[in-house]
């Protein structure tokens, strides 16, 4: 994804599942085959923290990644994904059921969400405009559900908006809702939901109310269609940052007053990188880098001396190479650790991220989500429960 800047943007989201679309899912995630076993009940209430933690697991994070996962700081994993068809129907499904992460994620409490990937406004529309095509998605991705014992669904249909579907959104919504919570009790629907609405085309109080609760993808400020370096989750400065993706009435200021609790803040696991014209902040960028993830950013960090920006308290570094300056903005700790303070004070649902494996083996971005949000019950609570049960 690396190139010129002015490209046609696409989400985050969206850019890596293209990148990674011949990328074959770990033999690790879906183990030996067979059904997946249900979530107990009892770990999943003694696991039951003050704040959920929700992260997407995408199908091509190495394999030895798993073996890493801190299940006592999540409470959902969102498997990424089951693609979607505009005519309803599924398309790859990238090995679904995972049976070895959803045993080893209902083992320790933890909720799995499939998550459903439809991206393009002319295919989202096609899908939500159409009773049949409605009803076709409908009963698939119950049954996508039901094979791999799954606590829900996270909807990931994204596109501009300019063709209106946006206003359709809330009545799918509620129409897949109302159909699972009668074909699966206990189960969750979700929506991955923009940051902001920059062209006014959606009705952010309606579309919580039309499900459980809205996966806030706050991140994708900047990008590879900036014309200038700068963060892609400004937590304050410039005309619209995370901070008022929270308390605007224009995003979700009204959610955030009424129905806190209908909220995920999601944060960046990722950076930007870009050539820009001199090294100062928001220099002017000639070229768009790519999309680094935390665990290369927090290792190459120090080497260049990491800076932080007061302006959007963010982090980012700069280095001289062939000529030229790089320019790298991404969130560490620390300025994840405001994010959560954020969604903490508002009293929001939780938090989570994009995604799950991209820090790699660093811990600090485990230990911050301890520190901000704390953890579960220890595991072997848990393994005692499931023992005696």
């Amino acid at each position: 994804l690396a190139g010129s800047l002015g490209a046609q943007s696409v989400s985050i989201h969206e850019a890596d599942l293209i990148r990674h679309r011949d990328t074959a899912t770990s033999s690790a995630l879906i183990g030996e085959g067979g059904t997946p076993a249900a979530l107990y009940q009892g770990a999943a209430r003694v696991a039951q923290p003050q704040r959920v933690v929700f992260g997407y697991l995408p199908y091509w994070i190495s394999e030895s990644y798993y073996d890493d996962i801190d299940y006592g700081l999540l409470t959902h994993i969102a498997a990424f994904s089951v693609e979607v068809n505009g005519d309803g129907s599924l398309g790859d499904d990238h090995g679904w059921p995972w049976t070895a992460l959803v045993n080893r994620a209902h083992h320790h409490g933890v909720r799995v969400i499939l998550t459903a990937t439809l991206f393009g406004d002319a295919d989202v529309k096609t899908l939500i405009e159409s009773p049949t095509n409605r009803q076709r998605f409908f009963r698939a991705i119950r049954d996508k559900i039901r094979e791999g014992n799954a606590d829900g669904v996270n909807v990931d249909f994204e596109g501009p908006g300019v063709n209106g579907w946006p206003r359709l959104a809330p009545g799918f919504l509620r129409e897949l809702t109302d159909y699972l919570h009668e074909e699966i009790p206990g189960s969750e629907v979700s929506f991955a939901s923009p940051a902001v609405d920059w062209s006014a085309r959606w009705d952010f109080a309606d579309i919580a109310a039309s499900c459980d609760y809205l996966f806030v993808m706050g991140y994708a400020f900047s990008g590879s269609w900036s014309g200038n370096s700068g963060p892609t989750a400004p937590l304050v400065g410039g005309s619209r940052n995370i901070t008022t993706t929270v308390t605007d009435p224009r995003d979700y200021g009204d959610v955030t007053r009424d129905h806190p609790q209908k909220l995920i803040l999601g944060v960046p696991y990722y950076g930007c990188r870009w050539t820009t014209m001199n090294d100062q902040p928001g220099a002017p960028a000639t070229e768009f880098g790519g999309y680094p993830y935390l665990g290369v950013t927090l290792q190459t960090s120090p080497v260049h001396g990491r800076r932080w920006d007061a302006s959007s308290q963010t982090s980012w570094y700069r280095y001289f190479e062939s000529g030229r300056w790089i320019q790298v903005w991404f969130d560490d700790a620390a300025s994840l650790g405001h994010k959560y303070d954020l969604a903490l004070r508002h009293d929001l649902r939780g938090v989570g991220m994009w995604a799950l494996g991209y820090e790699g083996d660093r811990l600090e971005p485990w230990q911050q989500l301890e520190r901000s949000i704390g953890r579960t019950a220890p595991t072997a609570i848990l393994d005692d429960v499931q023992m005696e049960a």
